[in-house]
């Protein structure tokens, strides 16, 4: 891949995200900004198509959680996009299974879906992302460091390193922080059980980005050619390299690139500005988001606009929260002749996906002893 690639990942994603109606999850007044995340389906003839799009900087706190399934905790923008991805292949699903071609799954056969061997995902994300990743030397070259310097000082990140886990001294200049820790993202008062966006990048090069439920149906996980990221943030390739591959396994091979590109992003965060406060949500899936609609805008883990009355009802429920999810599987899942009608809960579903978990139970334990184990009574919900 070349940097001239990188750039047009970059500008077709920053287009479409400006091309999406004005008053949605973006910011209204100069002193706001966002984060924005998009996946980029690239085909064998080279044609870039934006496939998922998320903008958004916040999640819920512990106490905020729901036990329904219904609300999206995490709305930073990396990981709004890449639960839009899974809508756009359940909806490639779909195309398939009523006769219709893809762009990205070639055939159907034994319950699985095949994906074409053409085809590439490319991740643009307009900052660096939290957490590890985000530790970057002030005053070194940023694509030459391979360590943090005895004298640098560090751009710092907002997300805390997990409990009972190492924490970050937050002595001077480089002591601030330690590196390669697993951290949560910071919230409003209330903890949250939000993984930093570096930590999640870094599960996502070691399985893919499909989940567990969209591994049953796959011939092979869905892993990102490339990470993009904009001109005008912090960048350092060894940085990204030491979050997101050099904590992994040598077993695990499919790493992305990253790459830092001319185009600057529009609405890159401000000092002393304020974040939007609601969330836009696209993607390429029309048939799961209803009609002719392609985007929804969150705010606290929910649809925006709706009343107190109808915000915690199935009409307040963004199409990527869990229950949601969890309904397209179990309709594209039916149609493949993969057996699930044992499974009543959420909980029960992700059980399935027996390879997946056992991919991901050696990972974790070799790489992220300290990734903190799911609570697993937010999982118990009905679909």
């Amino acid at each position: 891949m070349s940097e001239e690639l990188a750039d047009k990942i970059a500008t077709v994603s920053i287009q479409h995200y400006l091309s999406l109606p004005g008053k949605s999850g973006k910011p209204t007044n100069p002193s706001e900004w966002t984060l924005m995340s998009s996946i980029v389906l690239e085909t064998g003839n080279k044609d870039l198509k934006v496939v998922s799009l998320g903008t958004g900087s916040k999640c819920l706190g512990k106490n905020e959680l729901s036990k329904d399934g219904g609300l999206v905790a995490d709305s930073h923008a990396e990981v709004l996009a890449r639960r839009a991805l899974l809508l756009y292949l359940y909806g490639q699903i779909h195309l398939l299974q009523n006769q219709l071609e893809s762009d990205v799954f070639s055939k159907m056969e034994n319950g699985k879906v095949f994906l074409k061997s053409d085809v590439r995902f490319h991740f643009f994300t307009s900052h660096t992302p939290c957490g590890d990743a985000s530790i970057i030397p002030k005053d070194e070259p940023p694509c030459k460091v391979a360590r943090l310097s005895e004298h640098a000082d560090v751009h710092r990140t907002g997300a805390k390193c997990v409990p009972g886990a190492r924490q970050d001294p937050k002595l001077a200049g480089r002591e601030y922080h330690v590196v390669q820790a697993v951290r949560t993202k910071p919230g409003r008062g209330d903890p949250t059980a939000s993984l930093s966006c570096s930590d999640k990048l870094a599960k996502w090069s070691a399985i893919g980005v499909q989940g567990a439920l969209l591994s049953l149906l796959l011939d092979r996980p869905v892993f990102l050619a490339s990470i993009v990221l904009p001109s005008n943030c912090p960048y350092s390739e060894a940085s990204l390299r030491r979050a997101v591959i050099f904590r992994l396994p040598e077993n695990c091979t499919n790493f992305p690139k990253f790459f830092r590109s001319s185009v600057p992003f529009p609405h890159c965060k401000l000092p002393g500005g304020k974040p939007c406060p609601t969330s836009l949500l696209w993607s390429d899936s029309k048939h799961f988001l209803g009609g002719n609609k392609s985007f929804e805008v969150a705010v606290d883990g929910r649809k925006h606009g709706l009343g107190k009355s109808k915000a915690l009802t199935k009409a307040g429920r963004l199409k990527v929260c869990k229950v949601e999810l969890a309904v397209m599987f179990k309709e594209v899942a039916a149609k493949l002749c993969v057996k699930v009608d044992d499974c009543n809960t959420y909980r029960d579903l992700k059980d399935k996906a027996s390879f997946y978990n056992s991919e991901w139970k050696s990972i974790r334990e070799f790489a992220f002893p300290e990734w903190p184990e799911k609570d697993k009574t937010f999982e118990q919900f009905c679909v």
